[in-house]
């Protein structure tokens, strides 16, 4: 039977599991795909990988995806001396919760909302007990960490921003004079001195196996040291100057189909978004967006485009044929209204009428938006329809091009 090194969890992930392809791609290492269905099955116990990877996302959504057959079954494998590595939300599924929406591997549990700093994102110093890292955060949660707890190892904690930090859609170093006016508006904590000596990775056991449970996205592109040390928890030897290879989410295909030209007309509606000054590119695989627009859904809609474009798999074509009737029908509406919900979001801007992650600023954009997204956290409507396909036809490339004797 074939064996497996590394496993990478697919569901509810988008463009974070994009991410972790891209690193070890860049390594050229082989890695297992596999999905929740798989996990159900028993995926884990029949192969036998050293490492499961979970990638990050909403941490709620994957517990749901795996049900508690799949949660149990993670647990069992950890159990039996599997290591599980899960960044951002994927260290938040491990974390102690109710059995149905929680690994448990991990006694900690998340802090509070009000007593942590939320929507956090870009470059921040961590401390290791041997040096500063310049590691990467995009929007993560925060360990409610006790000492109590001393069998957990506290492999990095946060130390001071880096240059490219952000909290919310404010840059740090842009603002720090008058942050507790910023605060007062933004009805959140915006202070970096709550991060100080804050936890972000930690490892433990379970059972005969282990855990590490990162905050940072080590996997991020370019960021060499963080993917140094992403590397050093797989055992993996790597060049000195291994890094990442950088993702351009703008690069089009020279292959010409129906992935391709959705590609251009997402790139359209995104140059038409930072037009109205409400998106801009931030990296040259991420957005930045202001408050209260769903910047991050355009993000994995576009990357999704971006990897499926260049394919040239028939059984790709074969699935997309299923999906595209529905696909069709949802794409025009999707532009169409998602244009609408920014230029009326421009328009609310103007006087003076901020919305929030939660909730728009008047009740008819709110409809909209929920029309559009669903309702936050999590998502749903028109965009929920469109991004399972996309991810369903993305999940099938990436297993036909790295196991396809898996499918």
């Amino acid at each position: 039977m074939k064996t497996f090194y590394v496993s990478i969890l697919w569901d509810e992930s988008h463009l974070w599991v994009l991410l972790v392809l891209n690193f070890f791609k860049t390594l050229s290492f082989p890695v297992a795909i596999i999905s929740a269905k798989d996990i159900q099955n028993n995926w884990l116990n029949k192969y036998k990988p050293k490492y499961l990877i979970v990638p990050g996302g909403w941490a709620s959504l994957k517990a749901k995806k795996l049900t508690v057959t799949g949660i149990q079954n993670i647990r069992d494998y950890v159990k039996k001396g599997g290591v599980y590595i899960g960044f951002c939300g994927g260290a938040g599924l491990a974390l102690k919760g109710k059995k149905e929406k929680s690994l448990n591997l991990c006694p900690l549990i998340r802090k509070k909302f009000s007593q942590r700093l939320p929507n956090f994102s870009g470059d921040i110093w961590c401390k290791t007990k041997s040096e500063k890292l310049l590691l990467p955060v995009w929007w993560p949660s925060q360990f409610e960490y006790n000492h109590i707890y001393s069998k957990i190892k506290v492999l990095a904690k946060y130390d001071k921003p880096g240059e490219d930090f952000w909290i919310s859609d404010l840059k740090l170093n842009k603002i720090t004079s008058n942050l507790q006016d910023w605060e007062q508006l933004y009805q959140i904590n915006l202070n970096p001195l709550k991060l100080k000596n804050e936890p972000c990775i930690i490892q433990g056991k379970f059972g005969n196996g282990k855990y590490i449970l990162s905050y940072p996205h080590l996997e991020t592109p370019a960021s060499p040291q963080a993917n140094k040390l992403f590397a050093q928890f797989l055992d993996l030897s790597i060049p000195n100057e291994f890094q990442a290879n950088q993702i351009n989410l703008k690069q089009t295909s020279p292959l010409k189909n129906h992935f391709s030209d959705l590609h251009s007309e997402m790139l359209n509606f995104i140059k038409f978004c930072c037009e109205h000054f409400l998106v801009l590119w931030r990296r040259p695989w991420l957005l930045a967006w202001r408050r209260g627009i769903p910047g991050s859904f355009f993000n994995f809609i576009l990357a999704y485009l971006h990897y499926l474009q260049n394919n040239s798999l028939p059984e790709i074509n074969i699935q997309w044929k299923t999906y595209e009737p529905k696909f069709k029908k949802l794409w025009p509406k999707f532009i169409q209204l998602s244009t609408q919900f920014i230029l009326t979001e421009r328009y609310i801007l103007t006087k003076k009428q901020p919305s929030s992650p939660i909730q728009s600023s008047c009740t008819t954009q709110q409809a909209l938006k929920q029309h559009l997204f669903g309702q936050f956290p999590g998502y749903g409507g028109i965009y929920g329809q469109l991004i399972s396909i996309l991810d369903e036809l993305a999940l099938t490339k990436a297993k036909l091009e790295l196991c396809p004797d898996l499918l």
